[in-house]
């Protein structure tokens, strides 16, 4: 048995449930561990099993105890990283890479984020018939889908939030500059004719105050546990200029327009890493 642990928001999720269905596809016998969102707070939650039908099969405690060690007091837990863990516990090396060791042997729990395209293709349309969202309840999201399935509809994402923490501005900060998103609208802008954007934002007030001009329209209702809804009207966007976030990375890659343009930036954090496995080849790269 693979038992994938599952961590952090939406996006995040859906890389680990690619991992998931990965190793599926390989033959192996894949549990999930969710425990992580009974003991640490995280943006929504779990969200795959609410928002998709998915089939997830969940580990057991017991299974995740003997695989993991236990919790940081049990006295247990020496002899388990003197003896067991390098054969059970398998973590992510390098993000943003592949790994195929996930693939060797069997009995293991895997952990991290494992975002790489090369876990996602081989399943790639089981993938996209599986993040199928849930039909538009709310007037202002059916409204806002049938309008951007007649214009040239670009979808833009800013990520502030959390991202705006001291702690974090290190390594997610200056990446989304004003520089690429001026630059990936103009790529736009050269390229497609008559194009609408349409702007998505963790902090509506500060997209609203930034964007008046009339090319521009921000989306500011989709708030809690209807973030998801932002992502959904984002893959139905005709073009898409991302944000080094998972979130609108996952819209981007659900776009099922053929002709789409998807605008990224160069690299999803400030670190020297090799970030190509993330983007597919068809995506441009400011």
């Amino acid at each position: 048995m693979q038992v994938v642990w599952f961590g952090g928001g939406l996006g995040n999720q859906m890389f680990q449930y690619g991992l998931y269905c990965f190793l599926k596809k390989n033959n192996k016998e894949v549990k999930a561990d969710c425990t992580q969102y009974s003991t640490t707070p995280m943006h929504n939650g779990f969200e795959l099993e609410r928002l998709f039908d998915l089939d997830i099969a969940h580990a057991n405690l017991d299974v995740i105890l003997k695989f993991t060690g236990g919790t940081r007091l049990n006295p247990k837990k020496v002899i388990w990283k003197l003896f067991r863990k390098s054969k059970v516990y398998f973590e992510e090396k390098v993000p943003f890479s592949f790994d195929p060791d996930v693939l060797k042997g069997n009995n293991r729990y895997l952990k991290g984020y494992w975002q790489n395209t090369n876990y996602l293709e081989p399943c790639a349309e089981e993938l996209r018939d599986a993040f199928t969202f849930p039909a538009f309840s709310s007037d202002n999201n059916k409204r806002l889908a049938h309008e951007i399935a007649k214009v040239e509809s670009v979808s833009v994402h800013f990520r502030r939030g959390d991202f705006l923490r001291s702690s974090n501005l290190g390594l997610f900060g200056g990446i989304c500059s004003d520089q690429y998103y001026l630059r990936a609208i103009h790529t736009i802008e050269n390229t497609i004719v008559e194009p609408v954007f349409y702007v998505f934002c963790d902090d509506p007030q500060w997209a609203k105050d930034s964007f008046t001009d009339a090319r521009f329209t921000v989306i500011d209702w989709n708030t809690g546990s209807s973030s998801y809804r932002d992502m959904q009207l984002m893959s139905l966007c005709k073009h898409n200029i991302i944000a080094n976030s998972t979130f609108s990375w996952w819209a981007a890659w659900l776009n099922r327009n053929p002709n789409r343009i998807v605008v990224a930036p160069e690299r999803m954090v400030n670190r020297d890493l090799d970030f190509s496995g993330i983007f597919p080849n068809d995506w441009i790269k400011l």
